[in-house]
């Protein structure tokens, strides 16, 4: 049983893993060299130096 098992799960995975490679598409397009660059804007910073002072306050009130 335990055989039978682990060649059904061996075939399964090799099945997997080459169609996987087959139809992956990770590749395409990969004849030129196209970064992607990514910015942020100054209204998407986050704001560091907020001056406001926290004091422990119970949040149950």
């Amino acid at each position: 049983m335990l055989v039978r098992f682990t060649i059904w799960m061996t075939l399964g995975f090799i099945m997997y893993f080459y169609y996987g490679i087959k139809n992956s598409t990770l590749e395409e397009g990969s004849e030129g060299d196209q970064n992607i660059e990514l910015t942020v804007t100054d209204h998407e910073k986050p704001k560091f130096n907020n001056t406001t002072q926290y004091t422990d306050q119970n949040i149950f009130r």
